[in-house]
């Protein structure tokens, strides 16, 4: 049998029984909001909270997909859950939902959107510098952070997100899902004989293109915010 040290290295520096605090990189604090080695969160929800929360998500390297937010550091602006194992399931309401999805802290993560296994669209790039803070409300405000905006119909749906670009290994981000209130409905009247056209709509949702078969009602999911008095 051979005989073995005392004292041993394993991730972390022993000397006599005296332990260093010499922890390699996974077991520092990272950033970008996440930090190692903190205690599981006692929570963790899967279910997606329709309107009002932002859910947080964990993401390591790039083409990874992201993951429960076991090392998260919450949001300062007390406005989130973390999220658990994906997929992230939900139920929109008949007039559909609304998804946003936004990079916080260390700026220049971007990632892709799934919904049942099919990508539904990608958060734009950014450079990667600068640091917008932990809240999703103050980041997604910023034209120098990645975020994007998705209309998502009626019924069941299952999200799930890759990352396309992770410059710093490891991080946190977020993204909500809000119901659309009501229906905004236009009346699509023909002009002399009527034939088939494409209708643009434009507004803070997005852009969808509709091709209209037959003089109809034209009716746009949407959504109201009440503004703060000037």
């Amino acid at each position: 049998m051979r005989a073995t040290s005392p004292c041993r290295t394993a991730h972390r520096l022993v000397i006599c029984g005296l332990v260093a605090l010499a922890f390699p990189a996974f077991g520092q604090s990272t950033g970008n909001g996440v930090v190692r080695d903190q205690a599981v969160p006692e929570r963790l929800i899967r279910a997606v909270p329709v309107g009002g929360l932002w859910l947080e998500f964990e993401f390591m390297e790039s083409g990874s997909f992201a993951g429960a937010c076991v090392d998260c550091v919450p949001s300062s602006g007390q406005n989130s859950v973390f999220g658990g194992r994906p997929p992230w399931s939900f139920t929109a309401p008949p007039t559909g939902a609304r998804l946003t999805i936004t990079d916080v802290s260390n700026l220049g993560d971007r990632f892709e959107v799934f919904d049942f296994g099919e990508s539904i669209g990608k958060t734009q790039v950014v450079a990667a510098e600068g640091d917008c803070g932990d809240d999703p409300e103050l980041c997604l405000v910023s034209s120098a952070v990645s975020h994007a905006i998705f209309n998502l119909g009626a019924g069941a749906h299952e999200i799930t997100i890759r990352v396309i670009d992770s410059p710093y290994g490891a991080g946190a981000a977020y993204f909500r899902v809000d119901a659309f209130d009501h229906l905004v409905c236009y009346k699509v009247q023909p002009t002399r004989a009527f034939r088939q056209r494409k209708v643009q709509v434009k507004n803070l949702f997005g852009s969808q293109t509709f091709v209209v078969l037959q003089p109809d009602t034209l009716c746009v999911p949407s959504t109201e915010q009440l503004l703060p008095p000037p």
